[in-house]
């Protein structure tokens, strides 16, 4: 098992990254099979669910949904946010509110090391500058 070190407060790092379900639903209007999609934002702090989206298709309007809903629940703006390379997330417009909504964004690589560096650098830049953003 990967050990990691955690950032030292909540809304340091958010992880977002959608994954399709393991369940096929027939849809009611046409009959067709399909399965949802998830996605579920982290706080890299505690390691807890703020925010998820549900949709048919990983697109842009899914990213969009579970940032609002993970910024809506937790009450919090997220320092970093951490992301795959989905083409959902690369779009202009997830791309666009990612950096609206954070102070820094990255596309996740493969490595401890990485995290590492990710982790160390919300610790330290958040914390110098006495970050807390608040969503109104």
């Amino acid at each position: 098992m990967t050990q990691r070190s955690r950032p030292s407060f909540a809304n340091a790092l958010w992880v977002i990254d959608g994954t399709p379900s393991h369940r096929y639903f027939q849809h009611g209007d046409h009959g067709r099979y399909f399965r949802f999609n998830i996605f579920p934002i982290l706080d890299a702090h505690s390691w807890c669910v703020i925010g998820f989206w549900l949709s048919e298709k990983e697109n842009t309007d899914a990213v969009l949904g579970a940032l609002r809903s993970a910024c809506m629940v937790s009450g919090y703006m997220p320092y970093q946010i951490l992301y795959d390379n989905s083409s959902a997330i690369q779009s202009y417009r997830a791309q666009e509110a990612i950096h609206k909504i954070s102070v820094t964004a990255f596309a996740a690589q493969a490595g401890n090391a990485f995290w590492a560096a990710a982790v160390a650098a919300a610790n330290s830049a958040a914390s110098d500058k006495g970050y807390r953003a608040t969503v109104s």
